[in-house]
């Protein structure tokens, strides 16, 4: 049986002639805008940012990017399953000798990370050598929008003049594959203010690279609403971008971005059926006047969406926005892009189907290249783990071994070949291992979560980049595994050693490393298998080696967050279901910091 993909390639002639046909008689003989030479993407998250940290005091502190999330066999899947244009988004705010504050105007305006930038030009020549087109976009969600008043700019130019003055020189001589976005959704309410800010961005990148084309949005978190009020300016080579998730109370159901209302709201359908009630904080409503009535004291935006959702929710209503944009970029002669689409996993399928067959038809009828909301991370083209449980949708999936066929192909995309797939994340079905969990970079489809006072710091000897751990505290950390690791811990645990490296600061000092067999806390508590690495007088403040035989862990029983109580061990861990190791150094009679990296699984 054919694959999709030979399928659509033994049909490229005629779908070729029929797309011409069909968009000829909808201009006129005549496009709707100037073309792009991509037409559709993805953007890829948790890559080049994190959410991983917190702010201590004004400083952000937390982990550095998972930079190995992808390689180069994944950009030859990307290339394989139909993308070519992919949207890398990038918190240079926070990875900089100067990390992004609240309150100062450095802004994350400092050096950026030299490991981001190589990792950086590494994607650059992927990109190029599969003729993807890479848009480099200034995603500086953790700091944007702080200024003390609308019309302030002081510490917004600062962070995007600093990111400019290194990013423009530094790729100003790759090819054309390379573009640049200057900024992520501008939060500035002020239309002017955000457009003159932006020209003089532009006027920065100029003077240093007269050749690539620039990303340019719209205030209003890149509203399509904005886009068609905005003049757009006198460069040529601009792309002009707008983020289409209309209705937000659809697409952004179960997650909180419209606020609490939206949070506690699911099973809201597309297109809107006034038969079919959605469920709010758990429960069915009763009629649709009852769930506005809910949300009416708050005057939220979100109860402003449950109020014009009846019209909005509907195939004609997105149908005519996205049609104003393409008018207003085929009246003004300019290129455009969806920057940004997408709705969540979790909504109920056949209406998440439906909303994306929708805005893909339109986005197609109109000449508009879009990238969806990335590949997996709650919105992308990857399967649902664990139905209803929003972290192990966001952290447990792999591509391309995750795919939703069904959704890949609504988002316009075909299964990848055998070939591609069985050689990608070919360094994780290496049998041989080892596998690096941690090197002062997490390992590729690794994930990491901190607890209490943990993060990432730069040491000033051989380890460089490592995680510290600050006692007397109720920190920890825990490094989620992909699927063909997990598999691999099953299969070989009683031949398999962890190995780490640790520095410890004072003599007393324990971690307890803990192998969680862990089902998402549905209905058997998460049970463990614990090992303990303790300082001792000759290991003080300096890294010492240990290799922990994996078949020396004991279980250790487990807290279980359903019943809420402690369970003692019953020989119940099963291997089966082991899922990522957690490093508890919850002990509040310690003090001081615990340095850990090299964090390795290897076979002997």
């Amino acid at each position: 049986m054919k694959t999709t993909r030979q399928m659509w390639e033994g049909y490229k002639p005629l779908r070729r002639l029929t797309l011409t046909a069909v968009l000829l008689l909808l201009t006129g003989l005549s496009f709707a805008q100037p073309s792009l030479p991509f037409s559709k993407g993805v953007n890829l998250l948790n890559y080049f940012e994190t959410w991983d940290g917190r702010y201590e005091g004004d400083l952000w502190q937390g982990s550095m990017p998972t930079l190995n999330k992808y390689d180069e066999y994944d950009f030859a899947c990307f290339k394989d399953i139909g993308i070519d244009v992919i949207r890398l988004t990038c918190s240079f705010d926070i990875f900089t000798d100067e990390p992004g504050m609240t309150g100062n105007a450095n802004n994350g305006n400092g050096k950026i990370d030299e490991i981001v930038l190589e990792k950086l030009d590494q994607v650059c020549d992927w990109a190029e050598k599969y003729q993807i087109y890479l848009i480099i976009d200034n995603h500086i969600n953790h700091t944007f929008g702080a200024e003390p008043k609308a019309s302030d700019t002081k510490m917004l130019r600062a962070q995007l003049e600093s990111v400019w003055n290194q990013l423009a020189p530094r790729y100003k001589d790759r090819s054309e594959y390379i573009i640049y976005e200057i900024m992520n959704e501008p939060a500035h309410k002020d239309a002017k203010v955000w457009y003159k800010l932006q020209q003089d961005i532009i006027n920065l990148i100029r003077s240093y690279d007269q050749k690539h084309a620039i990303v340019v949005s719209p205030s209003d978190y890149s509203s399509i609403f904005e886009l068609v009020k905005f003049k757009p300016y006198k460069d040529p080579n601009l792309i002009y971008t707008f983020h289409f998730y209309e209705p937000l109370v659809f697409s952004h159901q179960g997650a909180g971005i419209a606020g609490e209302g939206s949070l506690n709201l699911s099973d809201l359908t597309f297109p809107y059926d006034k038969d079919r009630l959605p469920k709010y904080k758990g429960k069915t409503v009763k009629s649709w006047n009852e769930l506005l009535k809910e949300e009416e004291k708050t005057g939220s935006f979100f109860y402003w969406s449950l109020q014009t959702y009846p019209n909005d929710g509907t195939v004609k209503s997105i149908n005519n926005k996205i049609k104003k944009a393409a008018a207003w970029a085929k009246k003004n002669n300019v290129r455009l892009m969806a920057g940004e689409i997408g709705s969540k996993v979790w909504s109920i399928r056949e209406s998440r189907l439906a909303w994306i067959n929708t805005v893909v038809s339109a986005m197609n009828e109109n000449q508009i290249p879009y990238c969806n909301w990335g590949v997996g991370d709650g919105d992308g083209f990857l399967k649902e783990l664990r139905p209803g449980l929003f972290e192990e949708v966001i952290k447990g999936q792999l591509f391309p071994d995750d795919i939703d066929q069904e959704v890949l192909e609504a988002l316009g995309f075909y299964m990848p070949s055998a070939e591609v797939a069985e050689k990608t994340n070919s360094s994780l079905k290496d049998p041989k291992f080892p596998f690096v969990v941690y090197d002062g970079l997490t390992g590729k489809g690794v994930c990491i979560e901190y607890d209490g006072a943990t993060k990432e710091t730069i040491v000033g000897d051989e380890h460089k980049n490592c995680v510290v751990v600050t006692l007397q505290t109720k920190s920890g950390l825990r490094y989620i595994f992909p699927k063909l690791v997990t598999e691999k811990i099953k299969k070989y645990k009683d031949s398999m050693y962890l190995c780490l490296s640790v520095k410890f600061t004072e003599a007393d000092q324990q971690i307890e490393i803990q192998f969680e067999d862990n089902d998402g806390g549905k209905q058997l508590p998460p049970w463990k298998k614990s090992c303990y690495v303790k300082a001792g007088k000759d290991s003080v403040g300096k890294w010492k080696t240990y290799e922990i035989p994996v078949s020396s862990t004991v279980e250790t029983g487990a807290w279980s967050n359903i019943s809420m109580e402690w369970y003692n061990p019953r020989g119940e861990f099963d291997w089966n279901r082991c899922s990522d190791i957690f490093f508890d150094i919850n002990k509040q009679e310690l003090h001081g910091d615990v340095y850990i990296d090299d964090i390795v699984l290897k076979i002997k």
